[in-house]
């Protein structure tokens, strides 16, 4: 459901409604954050988001 989330879009969605730059910033980090993959390789996220713990 969440995997094809466009981060333009989503980022639009977000200035609309939040005016302070250091939330826009992190929130905008947290989508964009790459995954480690079970063999310990590195992916790149284009779109989506992430699911589940942030540990």
């Amino acid at each position: 459901m969440f995997d094809n989330i466009s981060h333009d879009l989503l980022m639009r969605a977000v200035k609309a409604h939040i005016k302070e730059k250091w939330g826009i910033l992190y929130i905008e980090r947290f989508p964009k954050a790459s995954m480690v993959m079970p063999d310990g390789s590195i992916q790149e996220r284009m779109a989506g988001t992430p699911q589940g713990g942030l540990c």
